[in-house]
């Protein structure tokens, strides 16, 4: 039986059908061949034309799905900027965002709670509203042309909360482009680090400042007179270095109490700083009832001049809880470049020649020169 259809089959048996057969009948078996041939021909287009378009279906399907996928995706975003609004209300940082001139055009709840404004309240005024008067009128211009040049600008702020107490802020402001590039809006993140500068400013009283006096203590007061000495140098100026010392102090403890004696020496202190009201970070409590400063002169007289102030106005009588209590210091000078030729040697005459004044009957001053005696 033939095979209709594989074409090939049938020509290979066309010489032996042809041998038994008249020319008609050769003619009739080459045209149904041909037609065999052209039946199979088109049944294996029809068939690959079948295929194709399964697959030019299967592609609009994909296609149509896409267009669904990407008809849903805006959909999607709206859904993901409504869940980033909220997550951006509840932030503990404020978060505020201004229009290219500085105008407020939207805030979060932090951001009521760092300055005392509601977003309603906030909205349209200018971002100047949160500065306190310890900025200079061209900050905000400052921070602007940063904001151009960089896109960023990071930095602390006083805020002036709606009640008038003054809130430090540590505050980042971005710079926020749209997807062609042009800048739409500035976006600022807020944090009240108010708590955490008067921490560091506690520590900082402690390391350097005598908690009884509130002066200066040994290391501020030494690295102040290093940087004094250096100045001293080259401008090839004088100082003059003094040590103090309570004469009497023992007996205010025991006749009055310690507590007493602390008042005593709080305002002992501030009867130094008086005489120096220029600056009072050249003046420290050295431990006790011992005292230190430095002051820049031009003469020996200016130095033995403030000393005989200090007398005076130490000398007066201290009232405290009721009770009228008399002292006197004794005060020894050295003086630079005349006698001391750095630091260590001007604190250490200057405590000599403390002892000699009391050596030499106390409530006095003495200057001390390296080939002085104690005696």
């Amino acid at each position: 039986m033939i095979e209709a259809s594989n074409p090939k089959i049938i020509y290979k048996m066309m010489p032996h059908l042809v041998s038994y057969h008249s020319p008609y009948m050769i003619i009739i078996f080459w045209l149904a061949a041909s037609l065999l041939v052209f039946v199979s021909l088109f049944a294996v287009f029809f068939y690959k034309w079948k295929v194709l378009t399964q697959v030019l279906v299967f592609k609009a399907a994909v296609h149509t799905r896409l267009a669904t996928i990407l008809e849903i995706t805006p959909k999607e975003s709206d859904k993901r900027l409504q869940l980033s609004a909220k997550i951006i209300k509840c932030m503990n940082e404020g978060v505020i965002v201004t229009d290219l001139n500085g105008n407020i055009m939207t805030t979060n709840l932090a951001f009521t709670r760092l300055t005392g404004y509601r977003e309603e309240e906030a909205q349209g005024r200018n971002l100047s509203l949160l500065l306190s008067e310890q900025f200079s009128p061209g900050f905000l211009n400052e921070v602007w042309e940063k904001l151009i040049d960089c896109g960023y600008w990071q930095g602390e702020i006083r805020n002036k909360h709606r009640s008038g107490l003054i809130h430090v802020l540590n505050m980042r402001v971005y710079s926020i482009y749209s997807d062609n590039g042009q800048l739409e809006c500035y976006a600022a993140i807020m944090e009240d680090i108010t708590e955490r500068k008067l921490n560091e400013e506690k520590m900082r009283y402690r390391a350097y400042y005598d908690s009884l006096t509130a002066l200066p203590n040994r290391d501020f007061f030494h690295n102040r007179l290093i940087q004094t000495f250096e100045e001293a140098k080259q401008n090839q100026s004088r100082i003059a270095v003094m040590f103090l010392d309570v004469d009497g102090f023992k007996g205010v403890n025991d006749s009055y109490g310690h507590l007493v004696g602390d008042q005593l020496l709080q305002e002992f202190a501030g009867r130094i700083k008086f005489t120096q009201a220029d600056s009072s970070d050249n003046i420290a409590r050295f431990g006790g009832d011992e005292f230190i400063l430095f002051t820049e002169i031009h003469t020996e007289r200016e130095a033995a001049s403030l000393a005989e102030a200090l007398l005076t106005t130490i000398s007066k009588p201290y009232r405290i809880n009721d009770c009228s209590i008399e002292i006197s210091c004794s005060i020894g000078i050295s003086l630079y470049p005349d006698q001391g030729q750095d630091v260590q040697d001007l604190i250490k005459l200057a405590d000599e020649a403390m002892y000699m004044a009391k050596k030499r009957g106390k409530n006095n001053y003495q200057f001390r020169h390296q080939s002085a005696s104690l005696r």
